[in-house]
């Protein structure tokens, strides 16, 4: 897996048709607001293997007009039609427990044949974070049995390791509940921070004073490493590149220097993240046995390791990574505390 974090594109604005130029991502996804095959034609020129996600935004999800929603997003989807990899069923973040997720799945399985029998390949569930119940997965197996992908969203905050495996990475909760018979690719069709998992507020990593590029960029950047060790997982899309609506203004990364940089990395896959040194297996166990998500790309536990490797053991992790009051990147060790400021990082207190 080349890098498995891509974008999710509500609009062309200029932002986000430079950071796409720049940074083509491995995986893309666009609303029926940003159809422009100019752009996408561009994209794909750039990237010839890789996945276009399409889906229609309606202003409802009733369930008792599929064929009128599956007909307007075909008719919709036209003019970029043979760039897209796969498209969504035509409802999200919707009916999602007990006998309303039961309709869903029988609205999902007519939607996806009629789609499948126009040609698409098919994304089904666009579940919100932390749904289905994991004991209720069997509801939803008659809108799974003939999907081409599972659809899932994935949010923390205030970090993105923030109740990793329940929030983001919950995907492997998922795929273990579901019957063999019924496991799908998994592709992550939202992905990011927003406030809302905590009170109801969506908000994104811009809000709440916000938190450095380069702080949310080293949390990406541990996702995508723990994606790229899951075979069926295909990718995820942080939300979002571009909008014009407000209200996903603090999501918005469209623009920034960081986020078009980890785009351009390569994130090491499965087979390259099995070649573990001691050293390696022990400093993982340093954090696992201290309850503290281990990410060795974040700056702040690269140089926890390094000193470690010179023989200056600098304790135990006393928390995750998080902004100070001023919203400098720090950490806390037993024996010291860090921070990363100026593209560089110190020892001390950041104030």
């Amino acid at each position: 897996m080349a890098n498995p974090m891509g974008l999710h594109i509500n609009a062309w604005t200029d932002a986000a048709r430079q950071t796409v130029r720049r940074s083509p991502p491995s995986i893309l996804k666009c609303l029926n607001t940003a159809v422009d095959a100019d752009e996408i034609r561009r994209w794909r020129d750039a990237r010839p293997d890789g996945i276009l996600v399409y889906r229609q935004h309606f202003a409802d999800d009733r369930l008792d007009n599929g064929q009128e929603r599956v007909r307007a997003l075909l008719h919709d989807v036209e003019p970029i039609r043979q760039w897209v990899s796969v498209a969504e069923t035509p409802w999200n973040e919707c009916y999602q427990t007990g006998d309303d997720l039961k309709r869903y799945a029988e609205a999902t399985w007519f939607a996806t044949a009629q789609m499948q029998k126009a040609g698409l390949k098919v994304a089904v569930g666009h579940f919100s974070v932390g749904w289905p119940q994991l004991a209720e997965w069997p509801l939803f197996y008659p809108g799974l049995e003939y999907a081409n992908y599972l659809s899932l969203h994935e949010y923390s905050a205030p970090t993105l390791m923030e109740q990793a495996t329940w929030r983001v990475l919950r995907y492997r909760r998922a795929w273990e509940a579901i019957a063999p018979e019924y496991r799908k690719p998994i592709i992550l069709t939202e992905f990011g921070i927003d406030w809302g998992v905590v009170d109801g507020v969506l908000e994104g990593w811009r809000a709440r004073g916000g938190k450095p590029a380069s702080q949310y960029v080293e949390e990406l950047r541990w996702a995508a490493t723990e994606m790229a060790r899951d075979d069926y997982l295909v990718g995820a899309t942080i939300y979002c590149a571009g909008t014009n609506d407000p209200q996903w203004e603090s999501f918005n990364v469209a623009g920034d220097a960081e986020v078009e940089r980890l785009l351009q990395e390569t994130i090491p896959g499965k087979e390259d993240q099995s070649t573990v040194t001691e050293f390696d297996r022990w400093a993982a166990d340093v954090f696992k046995r201290a309850g503290v998500p281990y990410n060795p790309n974040a700056a702040l536990v690269r140089y926890w390791l390094d000193s470690a490797r010179r023989g200056q053991y600098l304790g135990r992790p006393e928390g995750p990574e998080h902004p100070s009051e001023q919203g400098v990147p720090m950490q806390e060790f037993s024996s010291c505390v860090l921070f990363y400021r100026d593209n560089q990082v110190a020892e001390g207190l950041p104030f």
